[in-house]
């Protein structure tokens, strides 16, 4: 029996993956951002997956992956902000 190709078992997957991501995030629109991310991420490394594996059972950690990727670039945004706002606020005065 052949592997079936782990590109088309991603597209497959698309709305379960979708679903996956937007129940994390609360957002469509982010856990979409986060998706076409992780497929990009996914199909350049899709040629390392093991013989056994399984192409879904991989994008599911690829998608977690993404998704700490997302909350870790989110929190660091944060504190950039707050750093700049703090330091606005103090040549203001």
């Amino acid at each position: 029996m052949t592997r079936p190709d782990p590109v088309v078992a991603l597209a497959e997957e698309y709305p379960r993956f979708l679903a996956f991501l937007a129940k994390r995030t609360g957002d469509r629109a982010v856990a979409e951002e986060i998706l076409q991310e992780a497929f990009a991420r996914a199909v350049t490394k899709a040629h390392g997956l093991r013989e056994d594996s399984s192409a879904v059972a991989w994008s599911f950690q690829v998608l977690r992956n993404a998704l700490v990727d997302h909350h870790r670039r989110a929190a660091s945004e944060g504190r950039a902000m707050a750093a700049f706002a703090a330091e606005q606020e103090g040549e203001a005065r």
